[in-house]
């Protein structure tokens, strides 16, 4: 749905494309996809309290990788943004913790999404945001499609949905999906992998109060002081500093 829409936003972005767009659009597409495998069906036997929180440590594995693979410091600030982050994430999310082989698929999606944003940064400079985004979401359809082949000895399309469900599949990836990814991409051409993923901390947050819609129950004062404390950890890193500010002129 994601993919049709962008295309259908700008249908001569296909022309636009060559080999090296297509080619890393493809590997951005497989990380993407392959965590959504990992991570749907570790959810099914993960509370959505504990889901959120390893779905969060995104915000430790990107720094790492980062460091990794483009040889970039973790300065003072994004290191103690981390780790509020971190115990943010913990003090919203966790109350009883036990590692099971959900909880572990899960962590996997979670070091591939952040291995996906170290790639999103270096490449989204490049520019073809709309196009490269077009490629890695049908990659993304195709993993999951193959996937749902491969696991679940898949016989078709499920029968007529009623239109809430309908609407709410359109929404989800016209807007949620399609629409996120392009401002994802367009935000990692200004912004460095370890502020985008502290940022996208806050996401967890939304997952622990339906969680909490969905009978899942946490302590309010501890509740309470995780979100101050993720908040403030989003505000440490969205400040302008010397090297975002080298990103941006960069860019332009």
């Amino acid at each position: 749905m994601a993919t049709l829409t962008l295309l259908t936003l700008r249908p001569r972005v296909l022309g636009d494309l060559d080999r090296q767009i297509v080619s890393r659009g493809i590997v951005l597409g497989a990380l993407l996809g392959i965590g959504f495998v990992l991570c749907t069906i570790g959810m099914q036997t993960t509370s959505v309290l504990i889901s959120a929180f390893v779905t969060g440590t995104t915000v430790v594995f990107a720094p790492l990788i980062a460091w990794i693979l483009l040889r970039r410091r973790l300065t003072t600030r994004a290191a103690a943004a981390v780790f509020l982050a971190s115990m943010g994430l913990a003090m919203i999310t966790m109350r009883s913790f036990a590692v099971g082989p959900g909880t572990l698929l899960i962590l996997a999606a979670a070091g591939l999404w952040a291995l996906h944003l170290v790639a999103l940064e270096r490449w989204s400079r490049a520019g073809h945001l709309h196009g490269r985004t077009v490629i890695q979401l049908a990659t993304s359809a195709t993993v999951a499609l193959g996937c749902q082949v491969l696991l679940d000895d898949w016989q078709g399309f499920t029968p007529p949905m009623s239109v809430p469900a309908a609407a709410g599949i359109i929404f989800l990836g016209a807007g949620g999906t399609g629409g996120t990814f392009i401002a994802l991409s367009w935000a990692q051409t200004r912004l460095d992998t370890t502020t985008t993923a502290v940022i996208l901390t806050l996401e967890p947050l939304v997952g622990a109060g339906l969680g909490r819609r969905l009978g899942d129950a946490w302590t309010t004062t501890t509740t309470l002081a995780g979100v101050i404390t993720v908040i403030s950890a989003v505000c440490l890193v969205a400040r302008p500093s010397g090297q975002t500010a080298r990103i941006r002129s960069g860019c332009h």
